[in-house]
């Protein structure tokens, strides 16, 4: 393809956008083109948000994750890219964890991995990635508490097209350093076991019901680092059991989930870190 086509309106882009977009050797705005996505020449895949992302040649966090996704790939990951205020979001708390000073990271419902391989790219140095999942979708008895006490009907056989070699693969992604990713198949939290003293710094749930939302929570949460991020995926939208177990752990702790303004509906919790005084300039 020898244009750059824009995936939401499908029109075409003007090549002198294109050509900055493609090479990164011209300072850009975006902030007028008003688009959400678009794939590029070099079967390149992007992010764009309208009024926010600036690009330029030297350093921005947008170019460097053009050249991420391969155009076969983005489109089998659209539910991920699909949505650039996720991405991008998951981008600056990766970002802003790696500054904290110990603690590891893990996913809860890792799927086919593509959220994890962009977690495990972006890591502190010397931390390790937990994935938790049955990668044989919803357990039978999550979701029966869910159609009886969340009154949501959910659907049964989702989530089953992974294994654990497939997802780990994908967030490998051709990396060398595979010791830094540990696998935890089975149902959680019985895959939580040996991991009582560990401490963490970021940690993504993403496992849609009530009953692993509520386990997760309970295990995770007193184990962050002062400093330390919870990424609530699915917080508010249809899947109505996350919502449910999340207010009803914080609301105990007088906290307040924070909601995103992705597709997804997440929510992010930073735990408290002790006050210091301010220095003086």
């Amino acid at each position: 393809m020898n244009e750059a086509l824009i995936a939401s309106g499908r029109r075409w882009l003007p090549a002198s956008v294109r050509h900055a977009m493609t090479h990164a050797r011209t300072r850009f705005d975006l902030g007028r083109v008003g688009l959400a996505s678009l794939i590029l020449p070099r079967s390149c895949y992007v992010q764009i948000l309208p009024n926010t992302v600036r690009a330029s040649a030297d350093g921005p966090q947008t170019v460097r994750r053009m050249k991420r996704y391969s155009r076969e790939s983005a489109l089998a990951h659209r539910n991920l890219v699909a949505d650039g205020v996720r991405l991008l979001m998951l981008s600056k708390l990766l970002e802003y964890v790696r500054g904290l000073s110990e603690g590891d990271y893990a996913e809860v419902g890792t799927w086919r991995g593509y959220t994890a391989r962009e977690i495990l790219a972006d890591m502190a140095d010397g931390a390790r990635l937990y994935c938790f999942d049955t990668f044989e979708g919803f357990d039978e008895s999550d979701v029966a508490v869910e159609e009886k006490w969340v009154n949501d009907a959910t659907k049964r056989g989702v989530f089953t097209n992974t294994s654990e070699a497939a997802a780990r693969e994908i967030i490998l992604d051709g990396r060398q350093d595979a010791d830094r990713l540990v696998m935890r198949k089975g149902l959680f939290p019985q895959t939580f076991a040996g991991l009582e003293d560990h401490r963490w710094r970021f940690v993504h749930l993403d496992v849609d019901l009530y009953n692993p939302t509520h386990d997760a929570l309970e295990l995770f949460y007193d184990r962050l680092v002062p400093g330390g991020v919870v990424l609530l995926h699915d917080y508010d939208n249809a899947w109505a059991g996350v919502k449910k177990a999340a207010d009803a752990f914080f609301e105990d702790r007088g906290i307040v989930p924070v909601p995103l303004c992705d597709k997804a509906g997440s929510a992010v919790i930073i735990k408290h870190r002790p006050a210091r005084a301010m220095p003086k300039l």
